[in-house]
């Protein structure tokens, strides 16, 4: 098929099994069309192009085991061969998984790679995890990360412990971990960081999230592990909420911005430390903690990358 020639998707109606139970109707649409933008979703939804069981639903309708949706034909533009991207990415994926049973995945994403399709990006980490594990329809992100960070991701095989493990996640019951390092020296007494965050959007520029007064309330707590001088302090970091790009605002609001980052950080210094071989944000996630329903806790670590360890930074520093 011809790079720019788009593929139009007869009128379909799916009906719905247990793996796709209690989903909301945007949530279940956005995860069966990734290329689709969602305010196109949101678009036929709002029109009622979507139905549910012949009739209108709202965006946040939970869907039932034996409801029918209908999903109008769509317009999807076909520039990249997914299995191709796939194969591709699929021994660099394998060798990243740090724990697998029947229930979840557990993978150590390397920096650059999304774990998601979207916002120009065709192909992400669960598009490539649905085609390798084609006898698991259920699995999906438990949580997220951020394309630059790497570290420890959870991706449940089944909406059993999707559902087990998303109520875990809100009720703050699983313990995450990260390791970061930032431009100054952060002060000793600086262990907690309480401020508000609100996601902002321009229409002609990315996602950003600032600090506001009547933001989501976020919660951070920070550990110093190393210091190199003044110039740079890693830190070890346990947020008590999952707000999007937290840590990286905490630490940018706080006077000691996180090396690399692209949104958030010292721009002139990124472009120095990025000469001195430091070509990525350096935020990990180190370590998730989880109670199973056996009342045991598993713990699971990433490896710290080389480029976090402090001989490497010290050794390229001076």
């Amino acid at each position: 098929m011809p790079e720019n020639e788009k593929q139009v998707q007869p009128v379909i109606q799916a009906e719905i099994s247990e793996t796709n139970a209690f989903q909301r109707l945007d949530n279940f649409l956005m995860s069966k069309y990734r290329k689709i933008p969602k305010s196109l979703i949101y678009k036929m939804i709002r029109k009622g192009s979507v139905r549910v069981n012949k009739k209108r639903a709202k965006s946040s309708f939970k869907l039932n085991v034996g409801d029918v949706v209908r999903i109008p034909p769509l317009a999807i533009d076909r520039k990249i061969d997914l299995k191709t991207d796939c194969l591709s990415l699929k021994e660099k994926i394998r060798e990243s998984i740090l724990f697998e049973d029947e229930n979840i995945l557990v993978i150590n994403k390397p920096t650059g790679l999304p774990v998601h399709a979207g916002s120009g990006v065709t192909v992400g980490l669960v598009e490539c995890l649905k085609y390798m594990y084609p006898d698991c329809p259920g699995l999906e992100l438990a949580h997220r990360i951020d394309k630059d960070t790497s570290g420890c991701l959870l991706v449940a095989k089944n909406r059993k412990n999707l559902r087990y493990l998303h109520d875990l996640f809100r009720l703050n019951k699983i313990q995450k971990t990260y390791q970061l390092w930032v431009k100054g020296k952060w002060p000793a007494r600086k262990m907690k960081v309480d401020l508000p965050l609100q996601r902002t959007q321009h229409p002609y520029a990315d996602q950003l999230v600032r600090v506001m007064y009547d933001g989501k309330e976020s919660c951070t707590y920070f550990e110093i592990l190393h210091r190199i001088s003044d110039q740079l302090t890693c830190l070890q970091a346990k947020p008590e909420t999952g707000r999007t790009h937290q840590i990286r605002v905490h630490a940018q609001m706080s006077g000691y911005p996180i090396i690399g980052d692209k949104k958030y950080g010292d721009f002139d210094f990124n472009r120095k430390i990025k000469l001195k071989g430091i070509h990525r944000l350096m935020l990990h996630s180190w370590k998730l903690e989880i109670p199973m329903p056996n009342n045991t806790l598993q713990i699971f670590e990433a490896p710290i990358p080389e480029s976090f360890h402090l001989d490497f930074l010290n050794d390229i520093l001076h």
